[in-house]
C-alpha cells in the first residue's frame, strides 16, 4: 500500500510540474465557468431578505453608539454584550452619516461584498496551494453553494467580514512568506500587524489566530537570533514591526472594554458559552460539543477529501511547491478550533462562528480530491477514456450530497430562517412608535415606566422605544443572569426576575440541562387570567406574556 501511495505521489507531483497535462485533465471550460460564476453570484441573493436577530442586537448597539453611548442596550446602561467592538464602530458610522432606515440594508450590502470577497480570496487561495484549475472551483464552489455557510456569512453579521480578513492576511503573508523568510520591508511587517490587530476587534478569535501566528513565526526569530552575530536587537526589533501593531490594538480593545462596561470579557461570549454547555456531553468540568464531530461526518464527502489533503500536507507528500509551515499554520489553525469549537466554546451558533474556517478545510479537501482524481486515473481504475467526464460527474454527485446534508443538519438543529426580517428592520424607526403603543396597551397600560421585559429574542429592542427596558434570559446582553445558572446547567429565572425587579415575562424557555426540573417553560401551562405562585413571586398569564408579582417576595 506505501508503495502505492508513494507512486501516486510522484504521479501528483509530475502532474503539477507538467501545466498542459493537468489543465488537459483538470480544466474548466469558459463557459463552465461562467455558469458557475454566475450561479455564485446568485446564490447568497436568494437569501437576500433574511436578517438575524443577532444582527438587530448589533443595530441596537450600533444605534446608540452613533450617540455616544458605547455598550449600551437600554439606554443609560452599559453590557458587555458586544463581542464585535469594531463592527460596534462600524454600525455607529453607518447610523451617523445614513438614515436610520437604510442601515440595515448597509449593513446586508457590506455583508455580501465581503461574501464575495470570501469566494474569491478562497480561490486564489486553492490557486496558491496548486491544486489546479478544476479543483479550485470545484471547491471554491463547495463554499460558495453551502446554504448554512451563505446566509450566515451574509446575515447582517460580522463573521464573514472576518472570514475574508483572515484569508487575506493568510494570502499576503503566504506572498510576502511571512513565516519563513525575512524582508527588508518594515511596511510590510507593519500592514500585516494592523490587519490581524483589526481581526481582533472584529471577532474574539483574532486573539487566537494571533497566538498562532507569531507561534509559528518564533522559528524564524530564533534562526535570525543565532545567525545575528551578535546583534540580537534588529531581529527583535523587526519582529515587534509586526506585533507593535498586534499589541496596541489589543491594548485598546481592552481598555475600551473595560472603561465602558467594568469588565474584560464580553458576557455575551461567555453566555455562548454557557448556552452551548447545555446541548454538551459532561465529562467531568468539561463540556464537550459534538457539533464539529457531526459536521465532518455529515460531510463526508468532503471530509474524506480534507482528511486525504492534510495527510499529503503533513508528510510532505505531493504537497506541491507550497512552503510546508504554511501548511503547517492552517492544520495547527483547524486542529486548535476544532478543540476550542468542540470543548471550550462549545459554540452555540457553529455554522456561523467557522466561516473563517470553511477555505481552510476547502484548500486540504481540494489537495486531497486533486490527490484521489490521480489515484483513480493512474492505472488502478480504468477512467483514462474520459476522465473529465467521470471527475465532474463524481463531482456534482458530492456537491448534491452536501447541499442534501446542509438542508438536512438545518432541519435537525430547528433553525428558522428569517426571510423578510430586513425589510421589517429598515422599517422599525419609521413603526416603532405604533409597535410601543400597541404592546404598552396589550400590557395594560402600566403606570409605571420604563416597564421591564423578559426576553429570549431580545432583538426586539430594536423596535420598542424606550418606555421599556429589555432583559435578557439567556444573558445576551445582561450578564446578571450568568450569576444565576447552576454548577448542574440549572438556570434560577426566578431569582433573575427578582434581582432585576423584571415586570413582565415575554417568552418561557427552558434552558435547564435537565429538562424535568422546573422552568419558565411550566407557566405555559395556565390559561388566560390564571396565577402562579414560586419563590414568593406571582405569575398572571396575560395576553403577551406573563405579569410578573413581587408583592409576596417584598
Amino acid at each position: 500500500m506505501k508503495d502505492t501511495i508513494d507512486q501516486v505521489d510522484q504521479i501528483a507531483k509530475t502532474t503539477a510540474e507538467t501545466p498542459p497535462i493537468r489543465e488537459r485533465s483538470n480544466g474548466l471550460s469558459t463557459v463552465a465557468k461562467i455558469l458557475l460564476a454566475l450561479i455564485i453570484i446568485a446564490h447568497p441573493l436568494f437569501y437576500f431578505s433574511m436578517f438575524a436577530g443577532d444582527a438587530e442586537i448589533h443595530l441596537v448597539y450600533g444605534m446608540n453608539s452613533a450617540q455616544g453611548n458605547y455598550f449600551e442596550y437600554n439606554v443609560g446602561e452599559k453590557s458587555a454584550g458586544v463581542t464585535s467592538p469594531g463592527y460596534m464602530l462600524f454600525i455607529a458610522t453607518l447610523f451617523k452619516t445614513l438614515p436610520d432606515s437604510v442601515v440595515p440594508l448597509a449593513v446586508k450590502l457590506t455583508d455580501l461584498l465581503f461574501w464575495y470577497l470570501l469566494v474569491i480570496l478562497t480561490f486564489r487561495l486553492l490557486r496558491e496551494f496548486e491544486v489546479g484549475s478544476f479543483w479550485a472551483w470545484t471547491m471554491a464552489t463547495v463554499v460558495a453553494l453551502m446554504p448554512g455557510t451563505v446566509y450566515n456569512a451574509t446575515l447582517g453579521m460580522e463573521n464573514g467580514i472576518f472570514g475574508a480578513l483572515f484569508v487575506l492576511w493568510f494570502l499576503i503573508a503566504i506572498r510576502w512568506k511571512w513565516f519563513h523568510e525575512w524582508e527588508e520591508s518594515l511596511d510590510k511587517e507593519l500592514f500585516l500587524g494592523l490587519l490581524l490587530g483589526v481581526l481582533l476587534w472584529i471577532r474574539p478569535e483574532g486573539f487566537v489566530l494571533a497566538a498562532i501566528a507569531f507561534s509559528f513565526r518564533l522559528p524564524l526569530l530564533i534562526r535570525l537570533l543565532r545567525n545575528s552575530s551578535g546583534a540580537i536587537f534588529r531581529p527583535i526589533i523587526r519582529m515587534l514591526y509586526s506585533a507593535l501593531p498586534v499589541m496596541i490594538l489589543s491594548a485598546l480593545y481592552f481598555y475600551f472594554h473595560y472603561s465602558q462596561t467594568g469588565h474584560l470579557l464580553p458576557e455575551s461570549g461567555v453566555s455562548r458559552v454557557v448556552m452551548g454547555a447545555q446541548n454538551s456531553i459532561q465529562i467531568g468540568g468539561l463540556a464537550l460539543n459534538t457539533k464539529f464531530v457531526r459536521f465532518l461526518i455529515f460531510y463526508f464527502p468532503l471530509t474524506i477529501a480534507m482528511i486525504t489533503g492534510l495527510r499529503t500536507a503533513i508528510t510532505n507528500r505531493g504537497a506541491n511547491n507550497v512552503n510546508p509551515i504554511n501548511h503547517y499554520f492552517l492544520v495547527a489553525t483547524l486542529a486548535v478550533f476544532f478543540v476550542l469549537y468542540s470543548s471550550i466554546l462549545s459554540a452555540h451558533h457553529f455554522s456561523r462562528y467557522t466561516i473563517f474556517l470553511m477555505p481552510v478545510i476547502a484548500v486540504y479537501a481540494g489537495v486531497g480530491a486533486k490527490w484521489i482524481s490521480v489515484w483513480l486515473l493512474s492505472g488502478r481504475f480504468d477512467l483514462a477514456r474520459n476522465p473529465k467526464l467521470i471527475i465532474g460527474s463524481v463531482s456534482v454527485t458530492v456537491l448534491c450530497i452536501l447541499f442534501t446534508s446542509e438542508i438536512y443538519l438545518r432541519q435537525q438543529s430547528g433553525s428558522n430562517y428569517p426571510f423578510g426580517n430586513l425589510w421589517r428592520a429598515m422599517n422599525a424607526p419609521e413603526n416603532r412608535k405604533d409597535f410601543s403603543d400597541k404592546l404598552y396597551d396589550s400590557l395594560g397600560k402600566p403606570g409605571e415606566l420604563p416597564i421591564s421585559l423578559a426576553y429570549v429574542e431580545v432583538q426586539i429592542r430594536y423596535y420598542l422605544d424606550n418606555r421599556f427596558i429589555v432583559r435578557s434570559l439567556d444573558g445576551r446582553v445582561d450578564g446578571a443572569l450568568l450569576d444565576f445558572v447552576g454548577d448542574e446547567g440549572i438556570f434560577d429565572h426566578v431569582g433573575y426576575l427578582k434581582a432585576r425587579d423584571i415586570g413582565f415575562v415575554m417568552e418561557t424557555p427552558n434552558f435547564n440541562r435537565d429538562k424535568t426540573v422546573w422552568s419558565l417553560a411550566d407557566l405555559n401551562k395556565l390559561e388566560l387570567g390564571q396565577t402562579y405562585s414560586r419563590e414568593s413571586v406571582t405569575f398572571t398569564r396575560i395576553e403577551p406574556g406573563f405579569k410578573v408579582d413581587f408583592s409576596d417576595a417584598r
